[in-house]
């Protein structure tokens, strides 16, 4: 028998090489897999100072945060006043100029932001006609920040298809729960010391000839009045809210007929009475409550001072030394602000077309596998099978990325009414509450727009989203080592073809039928029967893991039951559809320096995810 031909193409061999660096042979696979597919990773790929653990993903998201770095600190190839490349690394650039905001301090703040919402009581701005009231919609609106609350434009959760205005609580820049419980009570102090940190700064920046005690005394009644309104709002969890959001979607024509989405009524309904209850000073309290939740808001984006300030409570607040640099931290903001620009840069230099369409052609076998096996089940009623193969085959499947963001009008369209301007890092970031108040006028009165992705092109991720029937698997994800269009199918079926077949198992499962076909709402389209008998199958799952005592690195029962049933379910669909992918093509060729058969090598891609 002739000897069968191997792979040797640039990219097969990294993949050889890169699979079989993490094989550890000293391990038997019929008796632990695991450890003979991944024995040599940790060895091979220690783990990060900063990092709690490493793993493939976690790799891949790494070197896609290099990529973006990279991209973003190139020259500008589109230059233009309306350029969305140009607006992205202007914005990048302007945030990393530590010498531009170590000069200017605190000033942009106590210039374009306090003497906006009123001045400062602590340093005798405060507006002798101040009002909160007037005050609580600039402070949400105009500089986006939360106070008492917190709102956003929604998907409805009454109609899939529209979106709505939802209100949950927020307010405090502690979680509620530190604020109530005594044993974080250490954590308290660090957060009142923040404060105290900040304003004294603050006091010193806006330059006023106040004695050393009289800032003390200022200072000391700015720690206590933001402290306590935050401190009421964990207690409870006069709010003006029809002024407000008549204010911020004045585009989408909002009024006091418009319904809301309440998350935590009773917290919303305690406001009225915390408010209230302030007594004469709530017009100062709130004052100092107001700029405490403004300066903490825009903190990062001030000179060196404050951020040490945040720095300081951030170690010692969550026992953690690593905080972002300039460098990551700017990276973090661009890409959150400017996500579908930067999503542009990152195909247009990361992502070959070839991939996607490659992952296309996965898609279906993955889809015609999952078809075959629903139809083959004996524990579904044949109208089961039916409504959930027509949710698989009218889903819609979002790979690679949006075309709308490789097309330079459509994008520059996208950030029209977003002006950068180069070497103003506090400036641009107060630009951004324009744009976000227009894309989110545009949500609540058109509806979201769903070309417009969950997630960025450079997301690692996968998910099958329910509500509008969609499967997403952005560029981030189509990656080496998990997925190249020029890697053998047994590793892209294996590793990739795994992670997508456990999403789509998620459109059909026990969650997925809580989803009508059209998204529009809950509904569940299993009969009474199928419900029934899956739960009878379930239960057997359950007792097979519960009684497996393998050593492995995960505990299953630690883990939702519907996740590690479409785990095995996704396994066996990327499975069923790479041999049926084999059948229609022929077998492909052997990887360099294994003796393993292509088969056994798609379940060691799997177990190398």
């Amino acid at each position: 028998t002739p000897e069968p031909e191997i792979c040797e193409t640039p990219n097969c061999l990294l993949g050889a090489a890169y699979i079989q660096a993490s094989l550890n042979r000293s391990f038997n696979p019929c008796t632990d897999f695991y450890k003979y597919a991944c024995g040599s990773y940790p060895f091979n790929h220690p783990r990060h100072p900063d990092s709690y653990v490493r793993n493939v993903l976690g790799d891949i998201y790494n070197r896609n945060q290099a990529k973006l770095i990279s991209t973003l600190s190139t020259s500008i190839q589109r230059l233009g006043s309306t350029s969305a490349e140009q607006k992205a690394k202007q914005f990048y650039l302007s945030c990393l100029d530590d010498y531009g905001r170590t000069k200017v301090g605190g000033n942009p703040f106590l210039e374009k932001v306090i003497s906006k919402v009123g001045g400062w009581y602590v340093i005798d701005t405060m507006e002798d006609s101040y009002d909160y009231k007037n005050m609580l919609k600039k402070v949400h609106v105009d500089f986006w920040t939360d106070v008492l609350f917190t709102f956003n434009v929604k998907t409805d959760w009454l109609n899939w298809l529209k979106t709505s205005i939802q209100i949950d609580l927020s307010g405090m820049g502690l979680p509620w729960t530190y604020f109530v419980k005594k044993e974080f009570s250490e954590k308290l102090t660090v957060y009142k010391q923040f404060i105290r940190d900040v304003g004294t700064q603050l006091v010193v920046d806006a330059k006023t000839n106040f004695s050393d005690a009289k800032i003390k005394e200022r200072v000391d009644m700015f720690v206590d009045d933001a402290f306590k309104v935050e401190q009421q709002l964990a207690l409870v969890s006069l709010i003006y809210y029809i002024d407000l959001f008549t204010y911020m979607f004045d585009e989408a024509n909002v009024d006091g007929n418009t319904k809301v989405v309440i998350i935590e009524k009773q917290y919303i309904i305690g406001l009225t009475k915390l408010v209230n209850n302030l007594g004469v000073d709530k017009q100062r309290i709130m004052n100092n409550y107001f700029t405490w939740r403004l300066a903490q808001k825009y903190v990062q984006e001030l000179s060196w001072d404050y951020i040490h300030a945040n720095r300081n409570f951030y170690v010692n607040a969550h026992n953690n030394n690593q905080f972002l640099g300039s460098q990551r931290y700017c990276l973090q903001l661009v890409t959150t602000q400017m996500s579908q620009a930067v999503s542009s840069l990152f195909v247009r230099d990361h992502f070959v077309d070839k991939n996607k369409q490659k992952a296309i052609e996965i898609i279906d076998f993955l889809k015609e596998s999952m078809i075959d096996r629903l139809m083959d089940n004996t524990w579904m009623e044949q109208s089961t099978k039916d409504k959930a193969k027509q949710k698989l085959e009218n889903s819609q499947y979002k790979l690679g990325y949006p075309d709308f963001i490789m097309d330079d009008s459509k994008l520059d369209n996208y950030y029209e009414s977003l002006t950068i301007t180069p070497g103003d890092h506090f400036s641009n970031t107060l630009a951004f509450n324009i744009f976000w108040k227009e894309r989110l006028n545009k949500n609540l009165k058109m509806g979201t727009d769903r070309n417009v992705w969950n997630y960025q092109t450079y997301a690692v991720a996968a998910e099958y989203y329910n509500p509008w029937s969609e499967l997403i698997v952005p560029a981030g994800m189509l990656q080496f080592p998990i997925y190249d269009y020029t890697l053998p199918h047994y590793i892209n079926f294996g590793s990739i073809g795994t992670l997508i077949g456990h999403q789509l198992v998620h459109a059909i499962d026990e969650f997925g039928k809580l989803y009508k076909l059209d998204g529009s709402w809950y509904g569940t389209w299993w009969t009474n029967t199928t419900a029934d008998e899956f739960v009878k199958r379930k239960q057997c799952v359950v007792d097979a893991i519960g009684s497996d005592r393998t050593q492995g690195p995960y505990d299953f029962m630690g883990t939702p039951q519907r996740v590690t049933m479409a785990e095995a379910a996704g396994l066996k669909v990327a499975f069923n559809a790479y041999k049926k992918w084999s059948d229609k093509n022929g077998m492909e060729k052997k990887m360099a320096g294994s003796k393993s058969t292509n088969d056994q090598l798609f379940f060691i891609s799997y177990a190398q995810v």
